[in-house]
């Protein structure tokens, strides 16, 4: 079996790097050799760059233009490339908080407004994926997985998970953003079912906890790649 790369994605605070952690201990039961990445990975260089960036310590987040957003974030994850790429030619499992998808979302809501087009949403995707894919020649992901939760729930969770590690507000935090994030994860969840599936995290207005959904992640995921278990 090839090696498989694994995304979560969604909007801030919806439970990316947990689930991925979840997915990580599942997968080590079945031997697979298998890895965790983040974007951004703030332990780098360029990761402390784009850390002062959104918190408008060293420059503006919000004075970049979306093509220079884009080349930041993709230089960041670019620094694992090798490591990726090793393990996947290794068969084994790459599990990533934020991959390519999460970029075109962002830059999506970055770039547009309300009244964009259908070709205008296609040409921010093209342009993401050409730099991501063919400029840093990351690897193509297998499965993306959006997290489900809306922007005015993930922004409650925002708040007390930043009360909690004292953490000050970001560029990115603005709930309005958060929203048109969320409408483009939508658009790339029905646009390209193959590739992008949805996680619901909530049920009757009550966010599920984090073992249920976990077990919702591992049964799209074995669905789509059985012989993760056939091969443990």
């Amino acid at each position: 079996m090839p090696g498989i790369l694994i995304s979560f994605d969604g909007i801030d605070s919806s439970g990316k790097e947990t689930q991925a952690k979840q997915l990580l201990k599942n997968v080590e039961t079945t031997g697979r050799r298998v890895g965790f990445f983040q974007t951004p990975d703030y332990t780098t260089a360029s990761g402390i760059k784009l850390k002062h960036l959104f918190q408008d310590q060293d420059g503006s987040w919000d004075n970049l233009t979306w093509p220079e957003k884009m080349q930041l974030i993709a230089a960041n994850r670019a620094e694992h490339r090798d490591e990726v790429i090793h393990l996947l030619q290794q068969d084994g499992i790459v599990i990533y908080d934020r991959y390519v998808p999460s970029s075109i979302a962002h830059m999506m809501a970055d770039a547009l407004d309300s009244k964009a087009t259908e070709l205008d949403r296609q040409a921010i995707q093209a342009q993401v994926e050409d730099h991501e894919y063919g400029h840093h020649q990351m690897p193509h992901e297998n499965l993306s997985i959006f997290l489900d939760l809306s922007p005015a729930q993930a922004a409650s969770l925002l708040q007390v998970r930043k009360q909690q590690l004292a953490e000050g507000d970001e560029a990115t935090d603005r709930l309005d953003l958060q929203e048109r994030i969320y409408q483009a994860y939508q658009w790339l969840v029905s646009n390209f079912p193959d590739r992008c599936i949805k996680i619901d995290c909530v049920e009757k207005d009550h966010l599920l906890a984090i073992d249920v959904i976990s077990d919702k992640v591992w049964q799209s995921v074995t669905n789509r790649f059985p012989d993760l278990i056939a091969d443990s």
